[in-house]
């Protein structure tokens, strides 16, 4: 789990800050491309590079992703 904040940088650029429970810095910084209406795009410092979030049809998350079993 992860927190953070988003700041517009006089409207150049919104950049991403987050910290995570678990110490992990691969989502730390980041900056947000120009946004459309069904994806965002953030380009992450380091080396994850550019990734790009879509926005999940109908208010629901999509099929597939992974899920905790019992006993994790």
């Amino acid at each position: 789990m992860c927190s953070g904040t988003a700041e517009e940088d006089a409207g150049i650029a919104t950049t991403i800050s987050l910290d995570c429970a678990d110490g992990n810095e691969d989502r730390a910084n980041g900056t947000v491309d120009p946004v459309s209406g069904s994806a965002l795009k953030v380009t992450w410092e380091g080396s994850l590079g550019t990734e790009t979030y879509t926005k999940a049809e109908g208010g629901r998350l999509p099929s597939g992703l992974p899920t905790a079993g019992l006993g994790s």
